[in-house]
């Protein structure tokens, strides 16, 4: 998926399991919603500082490491974000276990997180 439109403002993405890799740079989007059912795609997101952003993790199985490594370089797209709000039908999924975090260097800087 690319976009690129100068005029979008609002991004909404849901249930896209098939979606792999997501190149989003409109300059003027200041909301995205994104829902993934399972798997995260690589995104590669440019957008306005004034964005704020949900992201909604439905159905997600127990992940691995693999996964949790996926979701902080996803996360690091909305590094610049004023906010960002996780939601997951199972909490657990938005915590990263321990061992994992050793390994990982943290993708939010100076971002609100809400949960």
């Amino acid at each position: 998926m690319k976009i690129s439109s100068y005029r979008l403002k609002k991004l909404i993405v849901v249930h896209c399991p098939n979606l792999v890799n997501a190149q989003v740079r409109p300059p003027d989007l200041i909301y995205i919603f994104y829902n993934c059912c399972s798997s995260l795609p690589t995104l590669n997101l440019k957008a306005s500082g004034s964005l704020e952003a949900k992201i909604s993790f439905d159905s997600l199985e127990t992940p691995d490491s693999d996964w949790y490594s996926k979701l902080t370089n996803f996360l690091g797209n909305f590094n610049h974000s004023i906010a960002i709000e996780l939601s997951s039908q199972n909490d657990r999924v938005i915590v990263i276990p321990k061992d994992v975090r050793v390994n990982l260097l943290p993708p939010l800087h100076a971002t609100i997180i809400c949960t």
